[in-house]
This record gives structure tokens, C-alpha cells and sequence, in this order.
């Protein structure tokens, strides 16, 4: 029996406490960059559902990528042979929530069959928020991502100390919000939706630090990473002071193929993105980073009247390879008896209409040389696009003059994907053993040099492929632009 009350949106103030309620804690998993017909994503399942089961899980989180080469529409097989079969259990222990964020491999798909795939869940009554039940129960999770940011909200009771005599009971409320770190990113096109999803998470954060003992953030991108993508300047910037200001205790993501945990001011900083591919190596370690795995694995989480506990399992052999504990934040800023006036105040989660084209359809595609300076950008003009060897793009008789001085001894790579033309071309005179690396991304407006807008910027933050940004595409150093509408440089 599971003694946790759990509900959306409402928080319940006890009146009495019932001597038939006895201790209590929050336990829920994470996983991701599942969605990959891998052995690996079998093997890791096998044992995710053990835990599940035995560690008395609630409900399961997902950070992204859920489908790594994303999905067709709602009818696409993958949905069958990548969740509903591999995450079934028949006697019914899998059947429970299943919150989840779009990724970079859910974007490059119809990413709004997921969104509908989840609606008709999380509905909204009487002004409060509420899981409506199916008719008939699944052997496998329920699928649940109302809207492309959005919050869950839950409470539950514990014992203090050993005595219930001595201590009583204490209820606590944990906050989940849900973000998707595309949408928040200077790159997207569509301003409005991503202007309303910053305002809605600063609205989010601001309630649940004053109605919520934990407050944990679920997000595809990591801050900071010793994985591929060497974590994300572009959040560290403007999401990251949000989330202190915020008291938030744990921000997990995926996208890196990998499990970690780095620590920084009182935040937990939790990725677990390889539940079915590893990338197989580390970048560069973080000196704040206090584990490190690249094995297939999963996480256990476990909120309780100490902290919150992350148990990182590895499904080489279902065992537990680290655990981390954070202690309990005392907030200044809770105020319990004012809650239902704060819920009151939160943005009403309902469906945003992203336009089915999608995002991801305008793409710049922009060269990068790999080194210790020099990348050449390039966006849509009337040259043509090199199709073989080892040809390298240049942007402008200016780039060209500063690769001239700069680079040398720089290793490039080819990539793929080549969706628009690049602009001239520079001698292979001036670069001397290379090899270039085509990169696209989606991206709003064209890719100044040294711009400062939401486009591919030489120096620009945006969080798909910077030359110096901390992508996923192993970016080397820091970026060196402001997002949009003007702000000040990071660094000045």
C-alpha cells in the first residue's frame, strides 16, 4: 500500500494527523535517451523494472530524448517497439505516471505526436488539476507531456524521528518543473512561444520556492556536463541564476549519453541520458563533478525528511555504482499558509500551438574548424556547398583574413546534413592539415561573425551549435554572445 498522496496543483494542509499514517518517503526514477532498439536498452529495462517494483516507485521522469531518432506520428511503430512493449510489465507494477520533455532527437521528429499522444491525462477541474484514469489500466506507464513546459506538483507525509510519540508526523511538498531547453534557447524562431515559456518558468520558480520543501527541474540540456556537450553556457547564464534564486535542489537532464552528478551552489546536478546508447568516453571532467559512468544505466530518487538520495544503477549486473545524498535546504522563503494564494498565481498549463513545420526546418548550416582558433560561418548566399575531400567554407574576405593569421595546425572533421548553401571559399593554403565539420541548426536569423542575434553566431550562445558553445556536437571553450533582444555579453 502506498502511503504517499499525491496530487496536481492543490496543496492539501493537514488538519490532523492520522496515527495510521506512518513514515513515508517520495521515490521516483529517471531515465533517458531511451528510445533507441538497442540490447542495451532491453538489458537496462530488465532491470529498471526490478527497481521499480522493489524500490516502490511513484512515478518516472524522463529528461529527453525520449525517441533518439524521434517519431513519424502517433501511429509510428517505435511507440510499440521502443515504450509500450520494452516498459510493459504484466502484472501491472509499470502502470503509473510518466512525465517527460521533448529532446534534440524528439525535435528532429513529428514532435507534436508526443504532445498529443499525452493530452486527455492531465486535465484541468473545478480549477484544480488532476490524472483523469483510463477506462481499462496499461501494462506499461502513462504517458504524460500536456505542454512543452509545464509543472507537477506533490506533497506527502513523513516521520520525523523514530517515535511517532516524540516526533509526529511532517508533510512535505515537492515541486516539479518541466522545461525544454530548445524552446528556451535563443535560436528558436517562434519569439512569443519562447518569450512565454521564460516568463512562465520565473512564475513557476517563484511560487515553488515559497509553497515547496524540494523543488527539482527536468530538463533535456545539461548546465554542466563532463559528457559530449561539455554543458550549456547559454543556461549556465540565464536559467542557472533563476534556479538559485529559486533554492531549486536537483536539475536533471539527459541528452549527454552518459550518468554524472556535479554539485554547485547547493544545486545537484544530475544527467542520465544513456538508458539505451553510451557515448563510451568521457570529454573533460568537471572539477565539481563527483561521479562520472558511461554505462547504460538509470536513476532512483528518494525525497524524505533528510534530503533528497539519487541511486545511479548500472545494467551491466543491476547494481547500484554511486550514491548521492544532498541534505535538506533550509528556505527562508517557504510560506505554507499562504499556498493556495501562490497555486493561484501559476500559469495554467494547456497546450501551445508550435507550428508543424517546426523549428528545426530552417536550418543554417555553418562550418566549424576544430582547434585552437577558427571557425568559419557560413549562412545562405550564392556559392555552393562542398560536396567532397577536404574543402573548406569561408563567410567573408574579413574571416578570411583572420584565418589567415590564426589558424594553423587545426583538425577539422565532415559531418552531414548540408540543407543551405555556403557563402565562398577559402585556399587550402590557409589551413594547413585539416578536415571540416558541416554543422546545422536550427536557427532564427542569419549567422553574424560576431553578432549579436539568435542566429549561428561565430561567438553566439545560442544552444545548438555554437563554435565556442557547449553543445552536443563537443564544441571546445565558452560562448561569447548574448541570446537576444540586446542583453550584455556573458562575460561583460
Amino acid at each position: 500500500m502506498n502511503f504517499c498522496k499525491t496530487v496536481f496543483n492543490v496543496f492539501f494542509v493537514l488538519l490532523f494527523i492520522s496515527s495510521y499514517r506512518i513514515k513515508c518517503q517520495l521515490r521516483f526514477a529517471s531515465l533517458g535517451d531511451w528510445g533507441k532498439e538497442t540490447k542495451s536498452q532491453l538489458l537496462n529495462a530488465k532491470y529498471f523494472k526490478q527497481y521499480i517494483k522493489n524500490e516502490r516507485v511513484t512515478f518516472i521522469v524522463s529528461p529527453g530524448s525520449n525517441f533518439l531518432d524521434g517519431v513519424k506520428g502517433l501511429n509510428d511503430p517505435a511507440w510499440k517497439n521502443l515504450y509500450e512493449d520494452v516498459y510493459a510489465e504484466e502484472k501491472g507494477d509499470m502502470y503509473m505516471p510518466f512525465f517527460t520533455v521533448l529532446g534534440t532527437g524528439d525535435w528532429t521528429g513529428n514532435y507534436n505526436s508526443e504532445l498529443l499522444k499525452g493530452q486527455g491525462y492531465y486535465m484541468e477541474k473545478d480549477g484544480q488539476t488532476s490524472i483523469e484514469k483510463e477506462e481499462e489500466k496499461t501494462d506499461y506507464p502513462k504517458w504524460i507531456i500536456p505542454n512543452y513546459w509545464y509543472h507537477y506538483f506533490t506533497h506527502f507525509t513523513v516521520s520525523s524521528g523514530p517515535s511517532i510519540v516524540k516526533t509526529g508526523h511532517k508533510d512535505m511538498a515537492a515541486a516539479f518543473i518541466f522545461i525544454d531547453t530548445w524552446i528556451l534557447s535563443s535560436n528558436f524562431p517562434y519569439k512569443d512561444i519562447h518569450e512565454k515559456a521564460w516568463n512562465d518558468l520565473k512564475l513557476q520558480l517563484n511560487v515553488s520556492k515559497k509553497i515547496a520543501d524540494f523543488v527539482i527541474v527536468v530538463a533535456d540540456k545539461p548546465i554542466y556536463s563532463s559528457g559530449s556537450s561539455r554543458g550549456n553556457s547559454y543556461l549556465a547564464y540565464y536559467l542557472l541564476p533563476l534556479l538559485k534564486d529559486a533554492h531549486v535542489d536537483l536539475y536533471i537532464a539527459g541528452h549527454d549519453n552518459n550518468m554524472e552528478v556535479i554539485e554547485d551552489s547547493d544545486i545537484a546536478h544530475v544527467t542520465c541520458g544513456s538508458s539505451a546508447v553510451s557515448n563510451g568516453k568521457l570529454a573533460m571532467k568537471s572539477s565539481k563533478s563527483l561521479f562520472f559512468s558511461t554505462d547504460i544505466g538509470f536513476c532512483i530518487h528518494e525525497l524524505g525528511s533528510n534530503g533528497i538520495t539519487t541511486k545511479f544503477v548500472s545494467s551491466k549486473n543491476g547494481d547500484v555504482i554511486y550514491t548521492h545524498k544532498i541534505g535538506l535546504k533550509k528556505k527562508k522563503s517557504l510560506d505554507k499558509v499562504n499556498s493556495l494564494q501562490y497555486f493561484a498565481s501559476l500559469p495554467k498549463v494547456e497546450l501551445t500551438d508550435v507550428p508543424a513545420s517546426g523549428p528545426m526546418g530552417n536550418k543554417d548550416t555553418f562550418v566549424r574548424i576544430v582547434g585552437t582558433i577558427g571557425i568559419l560561418i557560413s549562412s545562405p548566399s550564392s556559392a555552393s556547398v562542398p560536396t567532397s575531400g577536404n574543402d573548406v567554407s569561408v563567410v567573408t574576405p574579413m574571416v578570411t583574413s583572420i584565418a589567415t593569421e590564426v589558424v594553423t595546425s587545426v583538425a577539422t572533421e565532415v559531418v552531414a546534413s548540408i540543407t543551405t548553401e555556403v557563402v565562398a571559399s577559402i585556399t587550402t593554403e590557409v589551413v594547413t592539415s585539416v578536415a571540416t565539420e558541416v554543422v546545422t541548426f536550427g536557427s532564427n536569423s542569419g549567422g553574424d561573425i560576431f553578432g549579436s542575434n539568435s542566429g549561428g553566431d561565430i561567438f553566439g550562445s545560442d544552444s545548438d551549435g555554437d563554435i565556442f558553445g557547449n553543445d552536443r556536437e563537443n564544441d571546445t571553450g565558452d560562448d561569447r554572445d548574448s541570446s537576444s533582444g540586446g542583453e550584455n555579453a556573458p562575460w561583460l
